[in-house]
């Protein structure tokens, strides 16, 4: 990694200051990326194909929430104020949070529901809701 940072670094500070190295640093985290799976991926015997089929749910979920948050921005338009720029990030956590989540669990339900984060999440919340007796039908 040092390697490639180094002289990345180096010469875009040069180059264009501190902008530049940041981009050095970020430029040489995307290269060494795919190494360092593929390192990590042989070394713990993981396939590609079983890791997507991990994460595909929460990046589309992620995906979705920012396309939403970022849409919903810009058809805000600009702000002049910070009241604007409140609106922007309380509604913006909302929504986003209100999109990942719906996403997130249809994802899951078209992926077959099965065992794992969500599963965990929804048996406390009816194990609560059992406990003060009020659980949704058929639970």
């Amino acid at each position: 990694y040092l390697l490639l940072m180094v002289p990345l670094v180096a010469t875009l500070t040069l180059k264009h200051g501190l902008v530049g190295a940041a981009w050095g640093f970020l430029a040489a985290g995307l290269i060494m990326l795919p190494i360092n799976y593929a390192l990590l991926f042989r070394e713990i015997g993981l396939s590609v194909s079983r890791y997507v089929s991990r994460v595909w749910r929460p990046l589309s979920a992620t995906a979705a929430m920012y396309a939403t948050v970022a849409g919903g921005i810009t058809m805000m338009g600009p702000a002049e104020q910070v009241q604007g720029w409140m609106l922007r990030l309380v509604g913006g956590t909302v929504v986003g949070a209100a999109v990942y989540f719906a996403v997130l669990l249809g994802t899951w339900k078209l992926a077959g529901s099965p065992s794992g984060a969500e599963s965990t999440l929804l048996g406390a919340i009816r194990e609560r809701l059992r406990r003060r007796g009020r659980a949704p039908a058929g639970s």
